[in-house]
């Protein structure tokens, strides 16, 4: 009888012991990124490609911009729009100019304004150009690349959580909103002779609540070897900066906030000039 009586003791103390610990278990924040709005459009990829040998004045100029809203219900304190309001904006801007000279392009981009998944962009820009100045007129060449990202939000729940938007490392970090802003470019300017190579990547529509915001941009300069010169000459420059802010406990307190900048530039004869930045929100999804 004693035995039987201890048996169902013990029984009742594991059951009772498994029950905690799934309470627990429930009641442990789940990790997750920023929450980026969805788009449910059809028909939004715009790819574009160019292909251009030029001898003489050249303008060239591409602008975008796309800003999407997601809000389910409301409440929330960042965007001044709800509880569970997702909302961001990307810009590209890109334009070359000279006042002769001997130009080659080759560009190929893709604007889509649908819902990415992972390692997919609704920005991907990706060029080479070459140039070479005509000594009759004195000529230069001017390009700028420009691509900023703006993603801000609420938690879906009042009980969620938001992990660092802008540094991956600080995973145990957690806010109840966040509101980030990222851009990087590049500048070359005074150009004689050179080759240039750019990739903007952005991302700002998640297919998933677990995709992350994310920029990504690639950056060179080389000598042109059909100039048969061992340098370009210019002035080139670089940038890339940040700034966020984390919300805690989904109050207007802020946790964390976050700024950061940094930039890149030489003059004169170039051999060789790279630089890549690259930032993704929250932990790794996959």
């Amino acid at each position: 009888m004693y035995t039987m009586i201890y048996t169902n003791y013990c029984r009742s103390i594991t059951y009772s012991l498994i029950f905690v610990c799934m309470l627990l278990i429930l009641m442990i924040p789940m990790v997750s990124g920023d929450v980026l709005p969805k788009a449910n459009v059809e028909s939004n990829r715009v790819p574009i490609s160019t292909s251009l040998e030029a001898v003489g004045i050249i303008r060239e100029d591409t602008t975008r911009q796309h800003t999407i809203t997601s809000i389910p219900q409301g409440g929330g304190f960042l965007t001044n729009q709800g509880e569970g309001v997702s909302t961001s904006t990307s810009l590209y801007s890109a334009s070359t100019v000279s006042n002769g000279g001997y130009y080659n392009e080759k560009k190929e981009q893709v604007f889509d304004a649908g819902a990415v998944g992972y390692d997919t962009y609704n920005v991907d820009s990706k060029s080479l150009f070459t140039y070479a100045f005509d000594p009759v007129v004195g000529s230069s060449l001017r390009s700028t690349e420009d691509i900023q990202l703006f993603v801000s939000g609420t938690a879906r729940k009042l009980n969620s959580t938001f992990i660092n938007p802008f540094i991956q490392n600080y995973a145990n970090r957690y806010a109840g909103a966040f509101d980030s802003s990222y851009y990087a470019g590049s500048t070359v300017d005074r150009m004689t002779s050179g080759a240039v190579q750019r990739r903007a990547l952005g991302r700002n529509v998640g297919l998933t609540n677990h995709t992350p915001a994310e920029i990504a941009y690639d950056f060179s300069v080389r000598p042109d070897v059909s100039s048969g010169l061992m340098y370009a000459d210019a002035v080139v420059s670089s940038q890339f900066g940040a700034a966020t802010i984390d919300g805690y406990d989904n109050t207007p307190l802020s946790q964390n906030v976050i700024d950061f900048e940094t930039a890149s530039s030489v003059r004169g004869l170039i051999f060789k000039f790279d630089q890549f930045y690259s930032v993704k929100s929250a932990v790794d999804p996959r």
